[in-house]
């Protein structure tokens, strides 16, 4: 009997497709920018990790997770609750929003309460004592790390609370970036995210527009207006000859990878970046994840 394993009947149901994102709304923050932000967490995360191993009298360990760029209703589905908002201020009045995990919160009024209990899991949020102990004595803390990570002046805070960081992060569609900071005391971890409104963000990167897209008068070479062939490959698949003959409209063919895995593309018979598929327009379309490899001409 012929192996039809690589097969799967449509009458099976089939796991769900990864949703595509529109490459149509463009980005309003660029690669290095991305990478500006980044770098400021680090230096964040280090400082971080100073003060709280000071003040909790143990290692505290701290590194920066990644930067993305979303929209302000998101930032407030997507949070892991029970989570403790706090709306901080720049002197130059531009707002951002430092959200810490019950766990984390909890854990900090615990020690300054003189317990010595572990970093665990909360399965409740904050009563309004314990987040009135947080705002006055541990915020504090997190905004000299951030006014560390950006060298930025003292930096205070607003309002607490969801509606707050609403207010903060403007309309339901406004562009806000997100980072975390991660933290691990005693073996557990916990997280402290931030979420910039792109004014604040542009703020803190000293720029008052967004970046030139480019010079669109600029002359190119004869060469440059040549046309190539550009391929993406979405998947592989390897079948018996057997398979094939047996095979029907409806039947469903793996392709060996994950929906959301990078897609390679390929300039002529070479890899030249990953890729990410989407829609434009209505049609699929690509975003590139990593630059592309630079063409020689042959000699």
């Amino acid at each position: 009997m012929p192996d039809l394993t690589p097969l799967i009947r449509a009458s099976r149901p089939a796991a769900p497709n990864a949703a595509r994102y529109d490459f149509a709304t463009p980005r309003a923050i660029s690669d290095r920018q991305t990478r500006e932000v980044a770098d400021a967490h680090v230096g964040m995360a280090e400082e971080l990790a100073a003060v709280l191993g000071d003040a909790l009298g143990e290692p505290v360990r701290c590194h920066c997770g990644g930067v993305a760029e979303v929209q302000a209703q998101d930032v407030l589905r997507s949070r892991a609750a029970p989570t403790v908002l706090f709306t901080c201020v720049l002197e130059t009045g531009h707002p951002f929003v430092l959200d810490l995990s019950a766990k984390l919160a909890l854990f900090l009024v615990g020690r300054q309460l003189g317990g010595g209990d572990p970093l665990a899991d909360a399965t409740r949020g904050l009563s309004e004592l314990e987040r009135a102990m947080v705002e006055q004595d541990w915020v504090p803390t997190l905004t000299y790390a951030v006014a560390g990570g950006w060298a930025a002046a003292s930096i205070g805070t607003g309002a607490s609370g969801e509606a707050a960081a609403g207010r903060a992060l403007g309309a339901p569609d406004a562009t806000v970036v997100v980072t975390s900071l991660d933290l691990e005391v005693g073996g557990e971890s916990a997280s402290v995210s931030l979420a910039y409104p792109i004014a604040t963000l542009r703020a803190l990167l000293g720029e008052t527009s967004p970046e030139p897209a480019g010079n669109a008068g600029e002359t190119r070479a004869p060469l440059d207006r040549l046309e190539v062939e550009v391929c993406a490959e979405l998947g592989r698949a390897r079948l018996h000859v057997s398979d094939l003959a047996e095979i029907v409209p409806g039947d469903v063919i793996p392709l060996g990878r994950a929906p959301n895995s990078p897609v390679p593309v390929r300039v002529g018979d070479r890899l030249q970046f990953d890729a990410r598929a989407g829609t434009r327009e209505g049609r699929l379309a690509l975003e590139l994840l990593s630059p592309p490899t630079p063409i020689r001409a042959s000699r």
